[in-house]
């Protein structure tokens, strides 16, 4: 076999390794990952129901505009007076993981990307998840009875306008919590209690109804999943898409071609 069709054979071969441990292995993840997802909105429908691809928890839409182009698919825009529906008070859970792609397109105010609280009791209870206008900082919340029972905010500039990022926010068995952005730990803190008290469904656009404190949101939301467990740092930046060991071995293989085989004496 000359040099020219053993360069084939061992690019073919490395091509054949790189697919075939890409797909083991993201099927372990992905079956990992997914223990515990109680909703997932793609949003990607331009019409109807907000669809919950696990099928237990449509939501609605008030007002976002629909079909935008988004990270994955099409996404939400949302103009900062319109906001989604989506888990009912019930099916809020303590234990948790948010996991959201936004692209915020406003710094000039405080911009709450999802959250349950509201005034419906005269008081306010919910979670708030959302950024700082200004100083982009993102930030949580979380009160009942109308009383803080804990928040805590990140690094300025963690949330960066006019681009994609990934925000994450967990909660523990022990109330601890956090903030992902981009895959990595932006801020973390603790609730004096479980967060299971919520004036109302779960938002995205907005996070707390009339009269309690509520800000909007502006610019796209997409790709929201929810957990009723606290997904590990590791499973956290495994959400974040970027250079699979796939995609480098197809490039090392793909680069073998460039290497001009030597003449036979």
């Amino acid at each position: 076999m000359n040099c020219e069709k053993r360069r084939n054979v061992t690019v073919l071969a490395a091509m054949l390794i790189a697919s075939t441990a890409f797909f083991l292995l993201s099927s372990a993840q992905a079956d990992s990952i997914d223990v515990g997802l109680i909703a997932h909105y793609k949003f990607d429908g331009t019409s109807g129901d907000v669809i919950d691809e696990k099928g237990s928890y449509n939501g609605t839409n008030y007002g976002a505009t629909r079909g935008v182009t988004g990270k994955f698919g099409n996404a939400f825009q949302f103009d900062g007076s319109d906001y989604v529906d989506t888990l009912p008070v019930g099916a809020i859970p303590s234990v948790s993981t948010y996991s959201v792609w936004i692209y915020p397109t406003d710094n000039t105010v405080t911009n709450q990307i999802f959250g349950s609280m509201g005034n419906t009791d005269g008081g306010k209870d919910g979670i708030i998840v959302g950024y700082f206008g200004g100083n982009m900082r993102a930030s949580a919340l979380y009160f009942s009875s109308n009383t803080s029972r804990g928040s805590f905010s990140g690094s300025e500039n963690s949330v960066q306008l006019n681009t994609w990022n990934h925000l994450a926010f967990t909660v523990d068995t022990s109330n601890n919590a956090a903030i992902y952005i981009n895959g990595e730990l932006n801020s973390n803190g603790s609730f004096s209690e479980s967060p299971t008290s919520h004036d109302r469904a779960l938002m995205f656009g907005k996070g707390a109804y009339s009269g309690g404190g509520s800000h909007y949101f502006n610019g796209m939301i997409d790709e929201v999943k929810i957990w009723d467990w606290a997904l590990s740092p590791a499973e956290v930046r495994s959400l974040v898409p970027e250079p699979s060991t796939f995609a480098l071995l197809i490039i090392g293989a793909l680069g073998l071609l460039t290497v001009p085989c030597r003449k036979q004496r």
